[in-house]
Order: C-alpha cells, then structure tokens, then sequence
C-alpha cells in the first residue's frame, strides 16, 4: 500500500472500510499517507485498528493538512484509542467531520473527546 499511495500525490479519497486493517496496516498506511499532501477524505471504518492502530494514525494525522473527513467507526479503538484521537484533534486544522462510532467509548472517553472538540474551528 505505502509504494502505491507514493505515486498517488493528487490522492483526495482513500476509502477502506472493512478491510482487517490492523495497527500493522495503520503503520503502512501512515508512512504513504506523507506522499499524500491533498488527502482530504481517510474512510477506515469497520476495521481491526485498536488502540494501537488509532495512537498510529493520530500520531501522524495532523501532518495531513487537508484532512477534512476521518471515520475510524468500529475500529475497537475504545478509551485509549479515542484519547490519541482527542490529542491530535486540535492539530487538524481542516478537519469537518470526525466518525468514531461504535469503539466502547466510555463517558470518560466522551469527556476527552468533548474537550478537544472545543479546539477544533471546523467541527
């Protein structure tokens, strides 16, 4: 995937729902995505990302500027997931619309969540 999101910089749209994508896959995935500057739209919903996987992708989201749409719905981020997601929020100037539906969040998680929701301009 990484050598062929390489060659793919006008990319807009990578949609990649239901694809057993683990936190392997998320760390490939991560490392095409720099390759990707006009990246607006990451689909990853019903996936196997994890807590692991989604501290992968936040780490690394805010670098993706044009990122404006992000789904990692029924990823089993759960809690810690989530948390990863929260810090990287603010840093993700273009982002419109956030999906995490589905991952055991708890009312802690949700506490988290709402805090960076209050960074963001655009959400």
């Amino acid at each position: 995937l990484a050598p062929a999101l390489s060659s793919a910089s006008s990319l807009r749209r990578l949609a990649l729902e239901g694809n057993g994508i683990g936190p392997d896959a998320c760390r490939v995935l991560v490392s095409g995505l720099k390759d990707c500057p006009g990246l607006a739209e990451l689909y990853l919903g019903n996936n196997q990302i994890g807590a692991a996987g989604a501290k992968i992708l936040a780490r690394d989201f805010p670098q993706c500027h044009q990122l404006r749409a992000v789904d990692v719905s029924w990823g089993h981020i759960g809690d810690e997931g989530a948390e990863a997601v929260a810090v990287a929020m603010p840093g993700m100037t273009a982002l419109e619309e956030l999906s995490l539906g589905g991952n055991d969040i708890s009312d802690d998680g949700l506490v988290t969540l709402s805090r960076a929701l209050k960074q963001c301009r655009r959400l």
